[in-house]
């Protein structure tokens, strides 16, 4: 019997432990403004061969058979955004094996597959055909869940300062496709788009960075559109406020502090909220001080990216000539 009770004692210790450590998991996973994209949210397979790979040359000259001999636009459109895709993945997977610089180096791979879906784009909005509307559909959401990875990558990277450029030509590229169309299919566009985000506690205040991001770069016919999205998206981030309890305020604040992207567009988030009357009292009482952790992250992030501009730069080895014959065969193949 004395036996009984020991072990009945020590299962009922062991299981409050278990739920008390899934409890703190739990919080510590939702206490932060940090949305992860795997290689199933970009429809694709997670890399067999990454870039430290002796195979990956052959990976890559087959990558520029099929680009030579593809002649659809639209199919070559889709193929572009594919390896865009899998080069983020592959720098995501070296980052986590601890290859930061090798992954470093695949990002002018990403950056040429772009800059050859961004010099389709005006050929592509002017096929008015379900496939087309399907592939700038596809581009929109994907261009965003590329810019929270390539978040992600910066925060690791050795060359912040280059993952940052692309990251605005990517979104470049982004504003250029959506200001192809009226504005009211633009806007339909990037909802749906940011609609693909996965869920998760306050992911609105995510998707808000991202429209104001996209109302810098955008032309002016096309902003009352991105500011209609942002109206909502605004709408929608009261809501999940609304429905966190008051003595969470201080997850709020532990989001943002956690949380990637630009700064002051997070700032401008905040006032905004505040305007409205829309934040609760404890993070009202504390937006000061959030403020100016928003700004010191924000001043430390460009310090580290001047730091890292102003150091030498490497020969880039393993830059693929397979690449710059594929694309020379791409621009030979529209002349």
């Amino acid at each position: 019997m004395y036996v009984f009770s020991i072990i009945a004692l020590l299962f009922s210790f062991s299981l409050a432990v278990n739920i008390a450590l899934a409890h703190d998991e739990e919080a510590t996973s939702t206490d932060e403004i940090v949305i992860n994209v795997n290689a199933d949210d970009l429809g694709i397979n997670n890399p067999k061969v990454l870039p430290d790979s002796p195979w990956y040359g052959l990976k890559k000259f087959w990558e520029g058979v099929i680009d030579t001999f593809t002649f659809n636009p639209i199919t070559k459109a889709e193929n572009n955004l594919t390896r865009a895709s899998e080069r983020l993945i592959e720098m995501q997977e070296l980052i986590e094996n601890g290859k930061i610089n090798d992954a470093d180096k695949v990002i002018a791979q990403y950056e040429k597959r772009i800059d050859s879906i961004r010099d389709r784009i005006e050929k592509l909005t002017d096929i008015h055909s379900d496939k087309a509307e399907k592939f700038l559909d596809k581009f929109a959401e994907h261009q965003i869940k590329h810019r929270l990875i390539l978040e992600k990558i910066q925060e690791s990277s050795a060359k912040p300062e280059e993952i940052s450029a692309v990251k605005d030509k990517a979104l470049s590229a982004l504003s250029e496709a959506l200001a192809k169309t009226d504005n009211e299919e633009l806007q339909a566009r990037l909802e749906k788009a940011i609609s693909k985000i996965e869920d998760g506690d306050l992911k609105e205040f995510k998707n808000l960075e991202v429209l104001k991001a996209l109302e810098d770069r955008v032309p002016e016919q096309a902003r009352p559109a991105i500011l209609r999205a942002q109206e909502n998206a605004l709408k929608r981030l009261r809501g999940d406020i609304e429905e966190l309890q008051p003595v969470q305020s201080e997850r709020i604040e532990k989001m943002l502090e956690k949380s990637r992207g630009d700064e002051s567009h997070y700032i401008e988030i905040l006032n905004e909220l505040k305007d409205n009357g829309d934040l609760p009292d404890g993070v009202i009482k504390e937006l000061p001080l959030i403020k100016m952790r928003l700004e010191e992250r924000k001043t430390e992030r460009e310090q580290k990216m001047r730091d890292n501009s102003d150091e030498p730069e490497e020969m880039n080895e393993t830059e693929d000539s397979h690449d710059d014959s594929s694309d020379d065969a791409d621009d030979s193949m529209d002349r």
